[in-house]
């Protein structure tokens, strides 16, 4: 059953681990050495919106440049077509796997054949579709956003990582002074649907590593 004691409620210290300089030399520890075969290395990074998810990846990017170690970085806010996520869908609970099946057939089955993958950069000001990204196979692959460390891009993955911080409002809040005060509706509803599908695919209960923020 999924936890539902602390999903997107104040955090609970006690079941997860402070974000620093010690958190990401953990995660870097857990990875493969690089090799023939680090190429193939995923890294899903999920929390709900305003909780660090891309300070996160951007510090485990940083560290893994010092060792010359390349590195992918795929941002939810990218690949969501809009606020829909996955306009086929008629509703984010149908979205968010719609969203993780693209990624794995545009993206990480190429790479996993050793090919370029690709994948579509969502324009948010002109509401389309801009220039796809193609990217040979890098040494380690990070997905991060709400919805990329869902089941069937965690199974593939080396590491998944759920990373929370303060109660609804208080990330809300961060949101808002980071993207401006216009898209507060469409954010109370997106917080009330990441919870949802969050619950429904137990991620917090499934990812191997538990952050906070």
């Amino acid at each position: 059953m999924p936890d539902r004691a602390c999903h997107h409620g104040p955090v609970n210290p006690a079941e997860t681990t402070p974000v620093n300089q010690q958190a990401v030399d953990e995660i870097i520890s857990r990875l493969p050495s690089p090799g023939t075969d680090f190429g193939l290395t995923l890294l899903c990074i999920d929390g709900p919106a305003g909780s660090g998810k891309t300070t996160l990846a951007q510090a485990i990017t940083d560290a893994l440049a010092v060792r010359q170690i390349s590195t992918v970085v795929v941002h939810g806010d990218e690949i969501y077509e809009g606020w829909a996520v996955d306009s086929h869908c008629g509703n984010r609970l149908a979205a968010f796997p719609a969203l993780a099946r693209r990624l794995v057939r545009d993206l990480l089955d190429p790479w996993a054949a050793g090919e370029p993958g690709s994948y579509g950069v969502w324009d948010w000001l002109s509401g389309s579709w801009g220039v796809p990204n193609i990217a040979t196979p890098p040494q380690l692959a990070i997905l991060e956003g709400v919805g990329l460390a869902s089941e069937m891009l965690r199974e593939r993955a080396s590491i998944s990582i759920w990373i929370e911080s303060g109660d609804d409002r208080a990330r809300l809040e961060r949101v808002l002074a980071r993207d401006g005060a216009a898209i507060r509706d469409e954010m109370i509803q997106w917080q009330v649907d990441e919870k949802a599908w969050h619950l429904l695919d137990d991620t917090r209960g499934q990812c191997e590593l538990r952050l906070r923020t």
